[in-house]
């Protein structure tokens, strides 16, 4: 399903605030190609 993946935003508002945090940082890198437990550095 193609919004299978996507986390409900009360989903997201539940988390707490590192948590929160650690799913935006990975969201952003996953936009940029850069695997998340990478910490972008190079490859």
């Amino acid at each position: 399903m193609p919004g299978e993946l996507v986390m409900p935003a009360h989903v997201a508002v539940c988390l707490g605030p590192d948590a929160s945090a650690e799913v935006e940082e990975a969201r952003k890198a996953d936009l940029r190609g850069v695997d998340p437990g990478d910490q972008g550095q190079a490859v």
